[in-house]
């Protein structure tokens, strides 16, 4: 009993170091003035790539919201041909 309180205490401060660490990354990539976009690959040959998220410098830049650009390929920022 004692080897599984330890065990889980320990996954639990792993758990805890994860999210402050993700926390910190978020805060930096929402708060910076460069543009970040992160992008789903396709599951299938031939299928588009999916953009899944903006930060706040691209919306600024593009005049894009996040709502607008959700599952959007990539090629629709590319304007008309």
């Amino acid at each position: 009993l004692v080897e599984t309180k330890t065990a889980l205490e320990t996954q639990v401060r792993q758990m805890q170091r994860t999210l402050a660490k993700a926390t910190r990354l978020e805060s930096a990539v929402e708060s910076t003035n460069d543009v970040i976009m992160l992008y789903e690959a396709p599951l299938q040959p031939g299928q588009p790539m999916r953009l899944i998220y903006v930060n706040p410098a691209f919306e600024r830049m593009t005049g894009y919201s996040r709502e607008e650009l959700a599952l959007q390929s990539p090629k629709m920022l590319q304007g008309a041909q």
